[in-house]
């Protein structure tokens, strides 16, 4: 069995040693929590806000769209990707199925009574 490599941002925890001390460390990283996901959406806020603002006759989303242009045609790939996905021309993922199912006799009916409605031959 392979010995379990100690990470860096693990090496400085001490374990705890009774269930009131795990409880105290739980809820403690519980609030920091809290207060990194407050923060983290305050920033968001603020940042929805400054897109809005108008800054010579524009505003942040399009101030945004002329320097995601600038981007794409001095050739930045990952402009390009975000600016076709942006525009609705993301390609879509196929995938494909191996499936092997055997249909019934009452599936293929049901099937085909499906087909009928679809073309409206009720």
């Amino acid at each position: 069995m392979e010995e379990k490599k100690e990470r860096p941002q693990t090496k400085n925890l001490k374990p705890c040693r009774t269930k009131k001390e795990a409880r105290e460390r739980g809820r403690a990283g519980g609030i920091k929590s809290g207060e990194a996901r407050k923060k983290a959406k305050s920033f968001k806020e603020a940042l929805l806000v400054l897109m809005d603002l108008d800054d010579k006759g524009k505003n942040g989303y399009e101030h945004s769209a002329v320097a995601l242009y600038k981007q794409v045609k001095k050739g930045n790939v990952k402009a390009i990707v975000a600016l076709r996905d942006s525009i609705g021309e993301k390609p879509v993922d196929k995938s494909e199925s191996s499936l092997n199912v055997s249909l019934t006799s009452k599936d293929i009916a049901l099937v085909e009574r499906v087909e009928k409605r679809l073309n409206g031959n009720n």
